[in-house]
């Protein structure tokens, strides 16, 4: 074989062995080349603050307002805690003029439609119950001359400071007595004193009981009138509260 044959054959077997190389190779994957290391301090500190980001934001969701195209949030709102002011419970209770004045003591003796009509009296005066002696009194109760105004003046006493319902529980503790008018239902009045024509004729115990009402001086004005002119309370037989008044 001659020189040239053997060189052909040397380049042909070199072309098979690297054409059989080609087709087996396995493409190897590049390394990543390292990164620089200010690069790596940035992104660990990119990937802190998305964290702390996070955080904020899980911790205030109701603050965050949806941009466009986000689902909207829902806003958590922390219960707060009112402290409400205790009330007086004195300040619920009503007062008035008979307020602090002692109940009077049950009275013997009496028609149970004047006992009733009493007692109903005692109870609304002693709880300030001014709808209540309205509705007792009804059209017939007087407390004044020369006008119609009725239980309007309890109203009226009470509003200008003047209130008489401390007046009216004195008169109902006191002893009673019994008028007969011709014709007409007795009347049980408030205090005995009321029922003699004469102020000399009052025994002493009725005059006695003036004084819770009275003082002595005023007790010597009322004596004057030659009989007794002051605040009294009526009820007819039938239950009528008929008056509670003052004068002559």
């Amino acid at each position: 074989m001659s020189g040239n044959d053997i060189e052909r054959r040397l380049e042909q077997a070199s072309s098979e062995v690297r054409e059989v190389a080609g087709q087996k190779r396995v493409p190897t994957v590049p390394s990543p080349s390292p990164a620089p290391r200010g690069w790596l301090v940035f992104a660990a500190a990119f990937a802190a603050v998305a964290i702390i980001g996070s955080v904020s934001l899980l911790g205030n969701r109701g603050t965050v307002e949806p941009g466009d195209g986000a689902a909207p949030t829902t806003q958590l709102v922390t219960p707060t805690t009112t402290t409400v002011p205790e009330t007086s419970t004195s300040a619920l209770v009503p007062t008035c003029s008979a307020t602090g004045v002692e109940l009077p003591l049950t009275a013997d003796g009496l028609p149970p439609t004047v006992e009733d009509t009493r007692d109903a009296i005692i109870e609304a005066a002693s709880s300030c119950s001014l709808v209540q002696l309205i509705e007792i009194a009804g059209d017939d109760l007087r407390t004044s001359f020369g006008d119609d105004a009725g239980v309007q003046n309890l109203l009226m006493w009470e509003d200008d400071g003047q209130g008489e319902l401390d007046t009216l529980l004195k008169l109902l503790d006191m002893s009673y007595a019994v008028i007969e008018p011709d014709g007409q239902p007795k009347i049980y009045v408030w205090p005995a004193a009321f029922a003699h024509d004469f102020w000399e004729d009052i025994p002493a115990d009725e005059l006695e009981e003036l004084t819770t009402l009275y003082s002595q001086e005023e007790l010597d004005q009322l004596s004057v009138f030659g009989s007794y002119a002051g605040w009294r309370v009526g009820i007819d037989e039938d239950g009528r509260w008929l008056f509670f008044i003052a004068g002559d």
